[in-house]
């Protein structure tokens, strides 16, 4: 099992939710349902590429505070 990290955010027409590593993106109506939705379309998209084009290791996340 791998963590996902992701942004989500609200749309006027619901939630939108975008997997940081592949750029993959997916939604739905609440906030729960976008969440819920992203594994599938990650691993999806996962499933028609080899592991080559993901050479990345060693990824770390994190935030900061920006003033401007």
């Amino acid at each position: 099992m791998k963590n996902i990290a992701y942004t989500l955010w609200q749309e006027p027409e619901g939630w939108v939710i975008q997997c940081l590593f592949t750029g993959v993106t997916t939604c739905g109506k609440t906030a729960e349902e976008a969440i819920k939705k992203l594994p599938e379309a990650v691993e999806l998209y996962l499933s028609d590429r080899p592991e080559e084009d993901f050479p990345r290791k060693n990824i770390k996340f994190g935030k900061m505070a920006l003033h401007a």
